[in-house]
């Protein structure tokens, strides 16, 4: 019997809006005059885009040739883990008080047995251009596809969570498989040297010293982009490889735990879209569209500027594996 292999075909992000959101996790946008304040149909499709040319999307699902979708009990666990202080101090204004579901979610998540959960969508594209997937089936609840869907559903948080699909192919019959990942963004950046809060003024004050100092010593080891090779520092950024929240002493301003970037690469790089092999050449994520990487310029194999030393590649590895996204499924878990 031939062995069942999963191959990467291309990859798409959405936000997760308010309309599509479970009903005590609405926003209160009573004042907001913008679109996506409607509180939706109450079947819970999901929406994808607001588009004429529904066939892109279609192209890109493929219902024909599609098995189902799936999502993994882990990713589920750790967007909760990311999305904890939004639940319990949030930065939006819900109509209700979402900390008290934080708890119950975590619960249920864990209580999933098996890591992956299966469902199939349809889709539909009304009069207004608007392209959602729609739950197969009927909308009672003993439905399986809105038993599975409910979990995602009961979870995330409007407008600070992406989900991610990647569509996977069965190479031994082309069919395909969607794998949805939910990723919990927050709406504020903040400066990763400020997470650690010194308490006294002039331990903020020398922290912004060994900031500065440790940017100029990046710079003269790394005086451009690794990527792009723009050399004007005023839009360069000295960027932790293993991020400075997460560093003993030694590591928060060692010279090999920095790497210098232009910001749109800074900010793939802190959330996982980009990294980059022992020998300095760049990989990219799956999660991250071949039209948006055509974009952007970047392809996995790509060659850098990074000045590699065995401290660099310690930490590269650690980037790697603990902060890069890539997809990890197992065939035989999908395919029967």
């Amino acid at each position: 019997m031939a062995t069942n292999r999963l191959k990467i075909i291309d990859a798409l992000e959405i936000n997760f809006v308010d309309s599509c959101s479970r009903n005590e996790f609405k926003l209160n946008t009573s004042n907001e005059q913008r679109p996506g304040k409607t509180k939706g149909v109450g079947e819970k499709r999901l929406y994808i885009s607001n588009t004429k040319d529904a066939k892109k999307y279609d192209d890109f699902f493929d219902f024909d040739n599609l098995e189902y979708f799936f999502f993994k009990k882990s990713d589920l666990l750790q967007y909760l883990k990311d999305a904890e202080n939004e639940y319990l101090k949030p930065t939006q204004d819900y109509e209700q008080k979402i900390g008290k579901f934080y708890k119950e979610n975590c619960d249920l998540i864990k209580n999933l047995q098996g890591e992956y959960i299966k469902f199939k969508f349809t889709r539909t594209h009304d009069n207004q251009n608007r392209y959602y997937l729609v739950l197969e089936g009927n909308k009672s609840k003993n439905n399986p596809n809105r038993q599975a869907y409910s979990y995602l559903l009961n979870i995330c948080l409007p407008r600070v969570t992406k989900i991610n699909f990647v569509k996977l192919q069965n190479e031994n019959n082309g069919k395909n498989f969607i794998y949805l990942k939910p990723n919990f963004l927050s709406n504020v950046k903040i400066e990763e040297f400020i997470l650690k809060k010194p308490k006294e003024k002039q331990d903020k004050e020398k922290t912004r010293k060994m900031q500065a100092k440790y940017r100029f010593s990046l710079l003269d080891i790394m005086p451009s982009c690794v990527i792009s090779g723009v050399a004007d520092d005023r839009i360069l950024i000295a960027c932790h490889i293993k991020p400075f929240s997460k560093c003993d002493e030694k590591e928060e301003f060692d010279e090999n735990n920095g790497i210098i970037l232009t910001p749109t690469y800074h900010y793939l790089f802190d959330i996982g879209f980009i990294t980059f092999d022992d020998n300095g050449n760049l990989i990219v994520s799956d999660f991250l569209s071949k039209l948006n990487q055509k974009k952007l310029h970047i392809q996995t194999g790509q060659k850098s500027q990074i000045k590699i030393t065995k401290k660099r590649q310690d930490y590269l590895k650690y980037h790697r594996t603990d902060i890069f996204q890539q997809v990890s499924v197992e065939s035989d878990k999908l395919i029967n």
